[in-house]
């Protein structure tokens, strides 16, 4: 769960990060979301794959051993 928390965490500062340099550089607030989202679009598609993949992977790990830990704790 603190793993969860935290990979969250991560990705909300940074996106807040960038949004404000892009606020600070003199952009508007529809220009730096643009720009915070705009770096997707060429991405290739084994790297949106990729993009995808890794956080799905580590958010996945921590919900399946608790899945373990309970079954094991039934049987």
């Amino acid at each position: 769960m603190k793993i969860i928390i935290i990979f969250l965490l991560m990705m909300v500062m940074m996106m807040v990060l960038s949004i404000s340099a892009d606020l600070l550089i003199g952009f508007g607030f529809k220009e730096a979301i643009r720009d915070w989202v705009r770096p997707f679009h060429v991405m290739t598609v084994s790297e949106k794959v990729l993009y995808t993949l890794l956080p799905s992977i580590i958010l996945l790990q921590p919900i399946i051993s608790l899945y373990k830990k309970k079954k094991a704790g039934k049987e």
